[in-house]
């Protein structure tokens, strides 16, 4: 069986999990009270063995912010080799 290489579907993959991030997030932080942070830490790293590739995302903030982020989140950028 030959293997076929998809980078777009593990780029898609990528973002769809990033939302799924969020959306636990705003989950886990809803029944915070008044003046409790609400801060992530996520360090997401993408490896391909095959290429010699290893990039990574990290990201220190509030829910709001990682919201942001992810939809400002150019997946062709970095999956760029440059």
């Amino acid at each position: 069986m030959r293997s076929v290489h998809r980078p777009l579907l593990a780029s898609q993959l990528f973002v769809q999990n990033l939302g799924f991030v969020v959306e636990y997030s705003n989950y886990y932080f809803r029944g915070n009270l008044d003046g409790e942070g609400d801060e992530v830490t996520l360090s997401v790293i993408y490896e391909d063995s095959k290429q010699g590739k290893k990039k990574s995302f990290d990201f220190k903030g509030s829910v709001e912010g990682l919201e942001k982020s992810i939809k400002k989140f150019d997946v062709n950028k970095f999956m760029d080799d440059n």
